[in-house]
């Protein structure tokens, strides 16, 4: 049993390395990274923007036209959180 085991391991190791040099050839992937290149930065690597979706007053989605403002209402849950009302980030409880 345990011969039949370690051949279907080696084997399964067999077909991924095979198909992994199927693919490589047929898509014509380069090799050529080390593992220092892997973790090394380059000075010429653009800057790492963020992520953050841009703020809004009162935590809105997207920003209010002009001549409007902006408005939000949280109602609470039960009598655990209390009623909120925000009017252009001002907090009123």
């Amino acid at each position: 049993m345990r011969i039949a085991g370690a051949a279907k391991l080696v084997v399964a190791v067999l077909v991924f390395l095979l198909t992994f040099y199927v693919i490589s050839q047929v898509f014509d992937i380069k090799m050529d990274a080390s593992l220092g290149n892997l973790f090394a930065r380059s000075p010429l690597d653009p800057p790492v923007r963020s992520t953050k979706p841009p703020r809004y007053k009162c935590g809105t989605t997207k920003a209010c036209p002009e001549k409007h403002f902006a408005f939000k209402m949280a109602s609470g849950a039960a009598n655990v959180v209390g009623p909120k009302i925000c009017v252009e980030d001002n907090v009123y409880v």
